[in-house]
């Protein structure tokens, strides 16, 4: 995949995310709305409307998607580096060994 596609998947990606935190945040603006301020039970279950419910566990599961995600970039990246110092290693060690009587470029530790 070419890279300015790449930007662009993302980008649409963010904008998607950001809009379903938007729209779940709107609907559940609609309980501060409609919710009576003199009842005790605010914000406990019993006291949502279906609506309410179902944004509400909707923010739940949006909320693991991302975080599965943002692991999931984390790990990506921790791989790549190491992946990359893995590979700088053995080329390291590679070097070493084909100077066996006078290493020039690294002291052995």
């Amino acid at each position: 995949m070419t890279p300015w596609k790449l930007w662009v998947l993302s980008a649409a990606a963010v904008v998607v995310d950001l809009t379903v935190y938007a729209l779940l945040g709107v609907m559940l603006m609609g309980y501060d709305d409609s919710h009576n301020g003199t009842e005790p039970d605010y914000y406990k279950w019993s006291s949502y409307k279906t609506l309410d419910k179902a944004a509400l566990v909707g923010l739940w599961f949006w909320d693991i998607v991302n975080i599965s995600f943002c692991g999931y970039v984390v790990y990506r990246i921790v791989m790549a580096v190491g992946l990359k110092s893995h590979a700088l290693n053995s080329y390291r060690e590679s070097i070493y060994h084909s100077f066996p009587s006078k290493n020039l470029f690294f002291s052995k530790s």
